[in-house]
C-alpha cells in the first residue's frame, strides 16, 4: 500500500466518524479496511524473506552403493557390493577409483572397479577379489572418484554426486 492510499483511508475514516456519529462503527470498518489492505503486503514480505524451496530432483534418481560383505578366500578377500540403481538411466560403465585403508588407517592400495552394466531401476550384487589382502586387515574403502560413467549412448555427468554409500560389513565405505 502506498503512502497516498493510506492517507486516503485515514481521510475516509475521519469522514465516516464525522458523518455517522458512531465512532466505534467507523473505527472498526476502517480497521478492517486497513487489515485487508496490509494482508497482501505481509504475504509479499514473507515471500521475499523465504525463497521458494525447489522440489528434490528425481529426474536422474540415485545410485546406492553398499559394501555388504567381506569373505576370506585362499588368495585374499572377496568383496560383495550391492548396487541399487534407482535412476531411470541404464549405465554401460560405472568405473570407481577406490582406495583401501588398513585397520590402522594407512592407505594400502588403490584400484578400479566397474560396477556396470546397471539396468535402470534395478538392484544387483557385484563381486570382486583382492589378492594377498586379508579381510581382517581391511578398515575401510574410499570412493575416491568416478573414473568413467556412461549410459548406453554418452558420458553421464555428476555420477559421484548422484551416489550414496553405506556399509553392512565391518569395514566402512565412504566417498
Amino acid at each position: 500500500m502506498s503512502h497516498k492510499q493510506f492517507q486516503c483511508d485515514v481521510r475516509s475514516f475521519l469522514r465516516n466518524v464525522a458523518d455517522s456519529g458512531s465512532w466505534r462503527l467507523a473505527f472498526l470498518s476502517a480497521l478492517a479496511a486497513c487489515l485487508t489492505a496490509f494482508a497482501p503486503l505481509s504475504t509479499m514480505a514473507q515471500d521475499q524473506q523465504e525463497p521458494a524451496k525447489a522440489a528434490p530432483s528425481t529426474e536422474n534418481g540415485q545410485i546406492e552403493v553398499e559394501l555388504n560383505k567381506l569373505e576370506t578366500i585362499d588368495t585374499g578377500c572377496r568383496i560383495y557390493v550391492v548396487v541399487n540403481n534407482k535412476s531411470d538411466t541404464e549405465f554401460k560403465t560405472l568405473k570407481l577409483d577406490l582406495v583401501l585403508f588398513r585397520t590402522d588407517g594407512i592407505v594400502d592400495q588403490r584400484f578400479f572397479v566397474d560396477l556396470a552394466p546397471l539396468r535402470k531401476e534395478k538392484r544387483i550384487v557385484k563381486l570382486f577379489e583382492l589378492s594377498k589382502v586379508a579381510c581382517n586387515d581391511i578398515g575401510s574403502f574410499l570412493v575416491n572418484d568416478v573414473v568413467e560413467c556412461r549410459n548406453t549412448t554418452e558420458s553421464v555427468d555428476n555420477c559421484l554426486s548422484r551416489m550414496s554409500v553405506s556399509s553392512l560389513a565391518k569395514a566402512k565405505l565412504s566417498k
